[in-house]
């Protein structure tokens, strides 16, 4: 709804006369009319349509992240396939954390190709899961690597290394 009214004020600020209330209203049964200001909102809604969307149509490559919450999407199959052999398929992997492990893995390998599930794989093999580097803390709680078990739900650990288990 405030999107809407910020557009329609946007259509009429040249008319004179015309303008766009900043309440807008929800009929809730038993048909009450429930008003609300949605003048907090237009601010987060004139930044979106000023910079947000701006730069997501001029963005040449998008990033995304297939997840659970792709299941009901009607893209969600396509998007998965598309998915295969990347971070996003790691299960519950949420997308701040796939960003995080993407970039460590980008600043290891010092390329410029995405960082995919094999280099993820070739990264934990190189490491040493006894290191106490940051990234290398980083990678093992987003990996939920537990120490007394000395494992992952996606590591199968050998002396001193690890391998990815998919």
């Amino acid at each position: 709804m405030t999107s809407y009214a910020y557009l329609l004020k946007f259509i009429v600020q040249e008319i004179p006369g015309l303008s766009i209330s900043c309440t807008g209203g929800i009929y809730l049964p038993p048909f009450h009319l429930q008003e609300f200001c949605i003048t907090p909102l237009l601010s987060k809604i004139d930044g979106f349509f000023r910079t947000e969307l701006p730069r997501i149509i001029t963005t040449s490559k998008l990033s995304w992240h297939y997840n659970l919450r792709c299941k009901t999407c009607y893209f969600a199959n396509t998007c998965r396939k598309e998915a295969e052999g990347t971070i996003a398929m790691i299960p519950y992997l949420s997308y701040e954390k796939a960003k995080d492990l993407k970039t460590i893995i980008q600043d290891w390998k010092s390329g410029d190709e995405d960082a995919d599930i094999e280099d993820l794989a070739k990264y934990l093999n190189d490491i040493d899961i006894n290191d106490q580097h940051v990234n290398t803390n980083k990678v093992k709680q987003i990996v939920r690597y537990d120490k007394k078990l000395k494992t992952s739900p996606y590591l199968k650990v050998k002396p001193e290394r690890a391998q990815v288990c998919i």
